[in-house]
């Protein structure tokens, strides 16, 4: 199926390596926009980057910026709406959209198991269309060429881009692979109790497969060794090796489901859960395990989302409670303290977070997706933007940075939709928290 999505850039466009693209309803607002944005930048950035007026969407893809339910075209907290727009809607997918991915050229997103899509930069055209299984795709990574996807239906599948023009993935392992399955079923110690009277594979998961997160660790000659973590609704995390896609580890983390897990510095590992923590793991030398390191208890309900700033060091969650807490720790040490809590912006759950630069970008069921940056001379968060235009709760988001002296931003919501948005790098801060 195709994207509604039509685009036609000019060769007057902003090159592809500093802005990616930038789409408009009309000329006129076009032409307006780029006046708003060129005397801005002239006054800050010193930026000799240009709009192009002659980029053609279709009207079924962008919301009305003159609608008053899209609030980047609002004023909010000082912000203008030069600051923040929606540029495209992305639309085609059979069901919500439950999950986003970014790197490189390639933006990916899913919804159920045979409906995974790629969207092709500059433009954002549908490239690619893939997928099996039962259920619904709740995460996605890339990794190299490849592309791994967590199900539902208990299984992560790995897929392989093709080499050549077009661009067509195609499975190349299901994990636990039959091989490894069939030889753990000769030993009845790979067996482990996963609830009353039902007992599995100790390298299987036994309930939805919630999260991935991957992390590279550099070997012998330089050679570098991916490893993945997934996070379960069946309490569980495991590791796998993606060079042989072997499951080396399994931990029984949490008392509720495993909702997000993250990889942050000094090889921590993160994972959240509708048990209302977080924890802390780590790997010491030598161990062949994971071990807990420290519990944060800071949210009275579910934690949905875990987001790690590189920038900062801090790590994010966000929960059903409607709060996001940033949790800090000095480097090295083992202990994590609450360093801001932003509660009362979000009138619903905080359903996925992200960060990009200085940024750190919010979505809930609220329907809105909230943009944040840190106070340079502490931990406190203020709002830079809000951003509304789904009919639906937002359920995933990705961002990417250094566009036209901003980042885009993709948000995938139940509405079925995808909407990509400019958010300028230069905002002020209000509304501190």
């Amino acid at each position: 199926m195709q994207s509604h999505l039509k685009l036609q850039l000019s060769s007057r466009a902003i090159p592809d390596s500093k802005m990616g693209f930038l789409l408009r309803k009309s000329d006129d607002e076009a032409e307006e926009w780029s006046n708003e944005i060129e005397e801005w930048s002239n006054g800050h950035s010193r930026s000799s980057s240009t709009l192009t007026d002659e980029s053609e969407i279709s009207t079924e893809s962008l919301p009305s910026l003159s609608d008053s339910s899209t609030t980047s075209s609002q004023l909010y907290g000082g912000v203008e709406s030069r600051f923040n727009r929606c540029l495209a809607t992305l639309s085609g997918h059979v069901d919500a959209v439950s999950c986003l991915a970014t790197s490189g050229e390639l933006l990916l997103s899913a919804s159920q198991g045979t409906d995974i899509r790629a969207w092709q930069q500059p433009d954002l055209h549908q490239c690619a269309s893939f997928g099996c299984g039962d259920g619904t795709v709740k995460a996605l990574v890339k990794v190299g060429d490849r592309v791994v996807s967590a199900h539902q239906d208990q299984r992560i599948r790995v897929w392989k881009r093709s080499k050549g023009g077009a661009t067509v993935f195609k499975l190349a392992a299901t994990m636990p692979t039959v091989k490894d399955c069939v030889v753990g079923a000769m030993s009845q110690k790979n067996y482990v109790q996963t609830r009353r009277h039902h007992r599995r594979l100790w390298i299987e998961h036994a309930d939805a497969i919630s999260c991935l997160a991957v992390s590279a660790v550099v070997k012998k000659r330089r050679k570098r060794c991916y490893f993945m973590y997934s996070g379960s609704w069946d309490r569980t995390f495991k590791v796998w090796r993606l060079s042989d896609f072997k499951c080396m580890e399994s931990t029984r983390a949490h008392d509720d489901a495993i909702n997000a897990v993250a990889v942050g510095p000094c090889g921590y590992l993160y994972t959240a859960s509708a048990d209302a923590t977080v924890k802390v793991w780590s790997k010491p030398a030598g161990s062949e395990s994971h071990g807990l390191v420290a519990t944060m208890v800071g949210h009275s309900a579910s934690v949905n989302a875990l987001a790690v700033s590189t920038d900062s060091g801090l790590v994010y969650s966000g929960g059903s409670d409607g709060a996001i807490v940033a949790w800090h720790s000095e480097l090295g040490d083992s202990r994590f303290e609450v360093a801001a809590e932003m509660r009362g912006e979000h009138l619903g759950a905080v359903l996925c977070l992200c960060t990009v630069g200085e940024l750190l970008c919010s979505g809930s069921a609220d329907k809105t997706i909230r943009v944040w940056k840190k106070d340079c001379r502490g931990f406190s968060h203020s709002v830079v933007a809000v951003l509304q235009g789904h009919e639906g709760p937002v359920k995933c988001i990705a961002a990417s940075a250094d566009v036209a002296s901003g980042y885009l931003i993709y948000s995938g919501s139940i509405d079925q939709s995808i909407k990509v948005w400019w958010v300028s790098g230069h905002q002020t801060l209000s509304l501190t928290h």
